[in-house]
């Protein structure tokens, strides 16, 4: 799996970067535009599936995961500052309430992998001119991180489906 997922990576991304410039042609028809533009969301779905797919099978090789202290807040500020050129882009304001020495035990690449998921989706799913808020709050030995977005959330009959695979 993870052979054949790291060989599809390469040519998704070549179509990919190609879909992206060919859809801001400025003599593209725009209906062959629209198609284009969903075509290149199925092709991001499948990029999303491959790498899905890589994650599975680093699990799968990974005999246990190596925790570590980690400073929740600098984790977040990282993956944060990842996405800065698509927020102004989409003018998407984010607010972080972190302790800034809130620390953590976990694996970080695993942690990092979850933050980007969370942020991408609260960037994907919102609003131009949005806003995004993440939180975390130290109960006993538990943390509570929450990240919400002024998008339309996620449909009732879709809740009980979002930890599923894929």
């Amino acid at each position: 799996i993870a052979d054949a997922s790291h060989e599809l990576k390469s040519p998704i991304t070549l179509l990919s970067l190609f879909m992206e410039d060919a859809i801001y042609l400025k003599e593209l028809p725009e209906t062959f535009r629209l198609r284009l533009i969903r075509q290149y969301d199925i092709l991001q779905r499948m990029r999303r599936l491959i790498k899905n797919l890589l994650d599975l099978s680093a699990l799968g090789i990974k005999e246990s995961m190596e925790f570590e202290e980690l400073n929740l807040f600098e984790l977040v500020k990282s993956v944060h500052g990842d996405f800065v050129e698509v927020l102004e882009a989409k003018q998407i304001d984010v607010a972080i309430d972190i302790p800034e020495d809130l620390h953590i035990k976990g694996e970080r690449d695993s942690l990092q992998r979850v933050l980007i998921n969370l942020v991408d989706n609260a960037i994907k799913y919102n609003v131009e001119s949005g806003k995004i808020e993440i939180t975390a709050e130290a109960n006993h030995d538990n943390v509570h991180l929450s990240v919400f977005n002024t998008g339309m959330g996620i449909p009732e009959k879709d809740i009980d489906r979002v930890f599923e695979q894929f």
